[in-house]
Formats: structure tokens, sequence, C-alpha cells
């Protein structure tokens, strides 16, 4: 009797590694497939970049890249599409976060990047922030402001901007 629990537990075992392994080989041919992806991207190959991405799990590496090829298509509404599916993985990152604002501004949305950067905790007043790409998120949190008809805030931020 304890031999044929054994057993169960041994194939019970063997069949787990065998999905862990076939779940490993899917994650190492989407990592090739992104990695692809981007070196079609990095050549300016937008378009086969775009078309390997088409189809794959919809992971936060994939997003990303997704809209990095589709801003650089000047395909804005694709573009904000992907970042707010992205947004659900709750990444914390200050790159994202100007990638958005930049995106926002080109897609003809300017009037959002003032709430977006308070949703995003984006304060172009503090000394991190300075230290970092700040020139960008002050420039396009200018235009915003320029859009809104608030020039003298919007001479603050392209002042800020310069620094």
């Amino acid at each position: 009797m304890l031999e044929n629990r054994v057993l169960v537990f041994g194939q019970f075992d063997a069949r787990v590694s065998f999905f862990l392994l076939l779940r490993t080989i899917c994650l190492i041919k989407l990592s090739i497939i992104i990695i692809q992806a981007y070196c079609y991207y990095r050549q300016n190959k937008l378009q086969e970049a775009l078309d390997l991405l088409r189809g794959q799990e919809e992971t936060a590496p994939v997003l990303q890249l997704e809209s990095q090829i589709l801003y650089r298509l000047g395909r804005m509404n694709d573009c904000m599409n992907s970042y707010e599916k992205l947004q659900k993985f709750k990444i914390d990152s200050m790159d994202l976060k100007i990638n958005i604002i930049a995106a926002l501004v080109a897609a003809g949305r300017a009037s959002e990047v003032q709430t977006a950067m308070k949703a995003q905790k984006v304060d172009l007043t503090t000394r991190a922030l300075r230290d970092t790409r700040s020139f960008e998120l002050a420039y396009n949190s200018a235009c915003s402001l320029i859009e809104d008809k608030k020039y003298s805030e919007a001479k603050e931020q392209l002042d800020l901007a310069k620094r």
C-alpha cells in the first residue's frame, strides 16, 4: 500500500515538474520574442517588431515595448490603450510615467496631463524628481498648462525644464 502511495506521489511530482517545465519553456519563448522584437525596434523596423508582439500574452514587458513601438509609429490612441493596460501592473517607474505623460501630449490629450500626474504622484517640486529626467516631464506639463491657458504656470515648468 505504501509503495502505491509513493508511486502516485512520484507520478504527481513528475506531472508538476512537467508543467513547470512547460511554463518555463513558454516564458523563455516569450523572452526570446521580446528580445527579437526589441532588436527590431532598435533598428527602427517598427512594424516587424509590432508583428512579433501580436498575439503574445499581455505581460508588462510586452505592453511596455508595444506602447513604445506604437508611439514611434505615431499611433497615439493605440499607444495610450497599451499604457492603460500596463497600468494594471502597478509599475512604479519614472521612465514609464514620463512616457505616459509624453504620449498623452502627443495624442492631443494634454488636458489630461495634470490629472495623470496627480494620479501617478508625480510632483515636479521634489528634489528627487529634479535629479532625474524631470525636464521631459516639466516640458510636457508645460504643454498641457499652455493648452489650459495657464501661461505663468507653464513658464515655471519650462524654467524648471531648463535646469
